[in-house]
Formats: structure tokens, C-alpha cells, sequence
């Protein structure tokens, strides 16, 4: 992999994990329990792009566009700077749920999601042309995975990611992320068929000692990543003003004894 094709993730923890960085063209699932911070840890790599100026797309399903502004505002990363500058725009396929439609500029509204993934390819394309995308640029980050494979028929949903990573990462250079709740039973089995496809995982979890102990505390790990040295042990981390920072292990066994 050329040096060129590789980039930092901007966030502390992350880079730490992978030394040289990650390859442009990868598409990464973000998986784990509720409450893990894996929206958390999507929002800060959210942010390191457009501190970069690179344009992005969020494609909203668990939430609406405003929420995940507001979301961006509690760290004090200031999205509507980004707005502005023409470097966020959302694709809603949230607020339909409350019979709300959308039409700021910097949103695309999506009347019906239920069973448009033909469409969304397209719909992904055409956002990035309002950007002017030169190749080496920008990223899509799809909240959540798990809801929008809940809305569609499931192999043309699995089909339809297949579809992003092959148009998006690999023929754009485009970073893709996706977040992936665990513990869904209609989708037992997809976990599996998702981690093939994924040029990249990051597992998120509540570190299982300390929970057996009824104290959560937060880990993160590279499970797999096609294309750059990674490493793959446990980390802590914890979500502050900041966004997703990691924790020396002393510090944690410290206060978990006072």
C-alpha cells in the first residue's frame, strides 16, 4: 500500500491502533452493544474529516440530522461551520418516522426509505457531486447499518453495501463507516456476513471483568483491517467533552478501588 493511499484517522485512540494508517479506499463497520459509544466514536471520526476540509455524508437512520448536529455542537466542533463551508450534508432517512419532512439545503429528505435501497446508491452519488469530489477526498458514514437492514429486504440490503464499497471505497478512494448494534434477533446471522465484506471492524464493548463487577467502562479494539499494520489488543477509552479519549489502565484500577 502506498504511503499516499494511507491516512490518519485524527482520533487519538484510533491512530494509536494503526501506526502508518488507515487505507483511503476502506469501508469500516463500527460494531457493538448499545451504549458503547460507538455513535460517539463515528461522530469524532466525522469531525477529523471536515477539520481536514474534506467533504462528508451522513446518512442519518437512527436519529435526525438535527440531533446529530446537536450531537457534533456538545463536543464544541461547531458543524454548522462545516455546513456553511459546504462540507456536511445529511441524507434523512429519519424524520419520515414523525411525518416531518426536510427541506434545508443542506439536507436530503427521504419521503419513503422502506425499500429504496435501489435508490440510494444514486442518491449517494449525486450528494457527492454537489461537492465537486476530486478523488482522495471525503467520506460517507452510514448510522446505522443494523436500521437500515431492518427496513429492506436483507440480501438487497447486504447487495446494496457490497454495491457502496465497490462504488464509493474502492472506485472513489472514499472512506465508508457504518456502525452495527449487536443483539438483534431478527438480524442473527448478518453479523457474520458483514464481517467478510468490511475492509475494516472496530469492536466496541463494556469491558467484561469490570462489568461482572457492575462498573461499565468502555474498550475498543482493530479487529481486522485490510491493507496497514494494526494492532489488535484492548484499549479504554471514555467519552468527554472532547469526543472519544483514551484512559491509562492505573487511573482505571485506582478509581474503581476508592
Amino acid at each position: 500500500m502506498k504511503e499516499e493511499n494511507l491516512v490518519k484517522m485524527g482520533v487519538p485512540v484510533i491512530d494509536a491502533l494503526i501506526p502508518i494508517g488507515m487505507p483511503r479506499d476502506s469501508f469500516v463497520m463500527i460494531i457493538g452493544e448499545s451504549g458503547t459509544g460507538k455513535t460517539a466514536l463515528m461522530l469524532h471520526l466525522l469531525y477529523a474529516r471536515l477539520k481536514r476540509k474534506e467533504p462528508c455524508i451522513y446518512i442519518c437512520f437512527d436519529d435526525s440530522p438535527n440531533a446529530i448536529i446537536q450531537q457534533l455542537s456538545s463536543f464544541g466542533w461547531c458543524p454548522t461551520k462545516y455546513i456553511e463551508a459546504n462540507l456536511l450534508h445529511f441524507i434523512d432517512c429519519f424524520s419520515y418516522r414523525a411525518k416531518q419532512s426536510n427541506t434545508l439545503p443542506y439536507v436530503t429528505f427521504i419521503e419513503n426509505p422502506q425499500g429504496y435501497y435501489s435508490m440510494l446508491t444514486d442518491i449517494i452519488a449525486s450528494s457527492f457531486e454537489k461537492f465537486t469530489l476530486h478523488n482522495c477526498q471525503g467520506a460517507v458514514f452510514l448510522d446505522s447499518m443494523t436500521e437500515f437492514l431492518t427496513q429492506v429486504d436483507l440480501a438487497k440490503g447486504i447487495e446494496a453495501i457490497k454495491t457502496w464499497r465497490a462504488e464509493f471505497s474502492k472506485s472513489r478512494n472514499i472512506l465508508c463507516f457504518g456502525t452495527f448494534h449487536i443483539g438483534i434477533k431478527p438480524l442473527e446471522g448478518v453479523e457474520e456476513m458483514l464481517e467478510y465484506i468490511m475492509d475494516g471492524i472496530i469492536d466496541c464493548r463494556f469491558e467484561p471483568n469490570f462489568m461482572r463487577e457492575g462498573v461499565l467502562l468502555k474498550q475498543l479494539r482493530i479487529r481486522k483491517l485490510k491493507g496497514a499494520p494494526h494492532r489488535s489488543r484492548w484499549v479504554f477509552f471514555t467519552i468527554t467533552r472532547r469526543g472519544v479519549t483514551s484512559i491509562d489502565v492505573k487511573t482505571i484500577k485506582h478509581q474503581t478501588s476508592l
